[in-house]
């Protein structure tokens, strides 16, 4: 079995202020309005190094963008 050689998060750059959601901590993060969890798994791919030279590559997410 082949191990893992790296892994990738991305987070959106968009904040929302934590009063104006009325959290106690912390701000909520917000995708734009063109990011989908798939959009965002491919930003996260590439910042793995050696990604592009792999032999597989697989995309996980815990919200499918088109589940629906």
């Amino acid at each position: 079995m082949t191990p893992l050689l790296g892994w990738a998060a991305h987070l959106p750059r968009y904040r929302l202020a934590r009063v104006d959601v009325g959290l106690r901590r912390g701000d909520r993060v917000v995708a734009a309005f063109d990011e989908d969890s798939t959009t965002m798994a491919v930003a996260a791919a590439a910042d793995i190094p050696g990604a592009r030279t792999a032999n597989a590559l697989y995309f996980a997410t815990s919200t499918p963008a088109y589940a629906d």
